[in-house]
């Protein structure tokens, strides 16, 4: 079994001077052909897909030694094999890679392959397959038209290689070459559906029609000090005027000095003094933030009549958010819809009801068509003379 899953660098060298010895291209793409390998002593440049699809090929080093675990040795053998197998698509020698269905005896460069609809497998065995045998999506075509859930452009919603339906989502299609910068970006533990966020899924289906996602992190998570930010503390004096004399980013804790941060977005900053909190008051809110909830308060008080009271000492620049929730739920009780907090509670009991329970309580039905009781649970207590515990519940009429 093939075991070619090596993300990890290898120390070669890359360089655009020297050919590809699979495919006899020069570019060096990493979106498209992968990461370009060169020996330098022995002259040998690979593209790294090329490499690993070549289906005579096999990692017989640790990952540290030649290309990811490929000795330079068995490449050479291999670039030997190809030289004599011609792509059955542009007729040129140097075809490695082989259709893995076993009665086609295709042959083809992986440029080539990617030109004409193969589709290449990077997992497990690493499978091919040409055009004539590749894997397709077994869904039905929608007649109106949708766009990309990547790039917001628009694609026709037909199965097939250059779209890619979700699994599951079931109005969600893709470009797949939006589908394959997306995977390169986000690597294997970040690449998910857009939509739904679905990633097991997900990935086995992407992986099933051709789309490399490789292991490893996503680039955003590589770059140097990407989150510094978030390690930062606002500590910077943001009223109108402030008191210190030793500026605004002075800050002595547990003082008239310290700058208290607002409790709601935490990225507006206040000396004590300077916005007249007091010693023991440690509770701001920011301009900002206060008009937003003042806002929400006067829609919620405008659409009950109820106008929030305030607690002695509170100041402008508290807003209650206790009687706005409550306002809210007088609004929604006063449109006609009932409040859940007056509907009688019940409790779950365990079950003790046993057929011959069910029996005699049919028939006390029968003997007392109008009688109501408090549940099932009292005639389960009164037939079988078990002393359990009352439970209260809704009244309602008896039903087998």
């Amino acid at each position: 079994m093939k075991n070619k899953g090596v993300f990890k660098n290898s120390g070669g060298t890359c360089t655009t001077d020297l050919a590809c010895r699979f495919c006899g291209r020069t570019e060096n793409e990493e979106e498209k052909y992968g990461e370009k390998l060169v020996d330098q002593e022995s002259s040998l440049a690979v593209h790294y897909y090329c490499l690993i699809l070549s289906s005579g090929l096999w990692q017989q080093g640790q990952e540290e030694e030649g290309f990811y675990g490929f000795l330079p040795d068995s490449v050479w053998k291999e670039v030997n094999r190809a030289a004599r197998l011609p792509c059955y698509i542009c007729k040129k020698k140097g075809a490695s890679i082989g259709c893995s269905i076993k009665s086609c005896r295709r042959s083809f460069h992986y440029p080539c392959g990617t030109e004409n609809q193969c589709v290449f497998q990077f997992f497990e065995q690493y499978a091919s397959f040409c055009g004539e045998h590749r894997p397709v999506q077994l869904v039905r075509s929608k007649r109106k038209h949708t766009v990309c859930a990547v790039c917001l452009d628009a694609v026709i919603p037909k199965a097939c290689y250059d779209v890619i339906k979700s699994p599951c989502c079931k109005h969600t299609w893709f470009h797949r070459h939006c589908l394959q910068k997306h995977a390169l970006s986000a690597g294997l533990f970040f690449f998910k559906c857009a939509i739904c966020n679905s990633k097991d899924t997900f990935q086995q289906e992407m992986l099933r029609v051709g789309i490399h996602i490789p292991e490893r992190d996503a680039s955003w998570e590589l770059e140097e000090n990407a989150f510094s930010e978030l390690l930062q503390r606002h500590q910077y004096c943001d009223a109108e005027e402030c008191l210190c004399e030793m500026g605004r980013k002075f800050c002595q804790s547990k003082s008239k000095w310290d700058i208290v941060r607002c409790y709601y977005c935490g990225s507006r900053g206040t000396h004590v003094t300077c916005s007249a909190l007091g010693s023991t008051r440690r509770r701001w809110t920011c301009p900002e933030c206060h008009a937003i909830l003042k806002r929400r308060a006067d829609i919620a008080s405008s659409s009950t009549g109820i106008v929030p009271e305030r607690k002695p000492g509170e100041g402008d620049n508290d807003i209650d958010i206790q009687h706005i929730s409550t306002a809210s739920s007088l609004s929604a009780d006063s449109s006609g819809t009932e409040s859940t907090s007056e509907m009688p509670k019940t409790e779950r009991v365990p079950i003790y009801f046993t057929r011959s329970a069910r029996r005699a309580a049919y028939r006390r039905r029968l003997d007392e068509p109008e009688m109501e009781v408090n549940s099932f649970f009292d005639i389960r207590m009164d037939t079988i003379g078990n002393e359990i515990p009352q439970v209260t519940y809704k009244k309602r009429r008896l039903c087998m």
